[in-house]
């Protein structure tokens, strides 16, 4: 769902990720949302997401990441993999009470012929996770990541007495209020 309006001169447009990251048509719109946001504008972009496609949700940072909107990630419903990923990506972070974030190491199937199998099970294995201590540091320390690749899974609440530190080495161009 899109709802947008005019705030002075920018766009403030809102949008929703509920459910899995399944397909990238699912996304298209929203990706290309935030490739075409200008300076001023802003996005807030609700988040109750269940994980899913590492590669589809890649594109989604990548976009944000890029987008010269300023983005606030709403966090509405528990989210748990790739959408807790993507909900640390905006420029701000908001928990609703008794949400939290759920951060483990990848799933993937993958298929072939033994040698091809195991070579592309390396390659995902180092791509992958290069990928998700790109995106969770510092919001995650070394420690959890490490222990995320070890197979603990890592949930942060909204009343995590951690979350204040957390929000203010991850997004250290706001203030955050205590």
């Amino acid at each position: 769902m899109i709802k947008e309006r005019i705030i002075r001169s920018s766009l403030h447009t809102e949008w929703t990720l509920y459910g899995p990251i399944d397909n990238y048509d699912t996304f298209k719109e929203l990706i290309v949302g935030l490739e075409e946001a200008t300076e001023g504008d802003s996005i807030q972009l609700k988040i109750s997401c269940t994980g899913g496609r590492c590669d589809v949700g890649q594109v989604i940072i990548q976009a944000m990441q890029n987008s010269k909107a300023v983005i606030v990630c709403h966090v509405v419903y528990p989210s748990y993999s790739m959408g807790a990923d993507i909900a640390i990506a905006g420029d701000y972070l908001i928990m609703e009470p008794h949400t939290f974030l759920m951060f483990h190491t990848y799933s993937t199937m993958d298929g072939g012929k033994s040698g091809d199998f195991l070579q592309s099970v390396g390659h995902n294995d180092l791509t992958l996770k290069r990928m998700t201590e790109d995106g969770c540091y510092p919001f995650l320390s070394k420690a959890e990541i490490k222990k995320m690749h070890a197979g603990q899974d890592i949930y942060i609440r909204a009343e995590d007495p951690t979350l204040s530190a957390r929000l203010k080495r991850h997004y250290k161009d706001i203030k955050i209020n205590e």
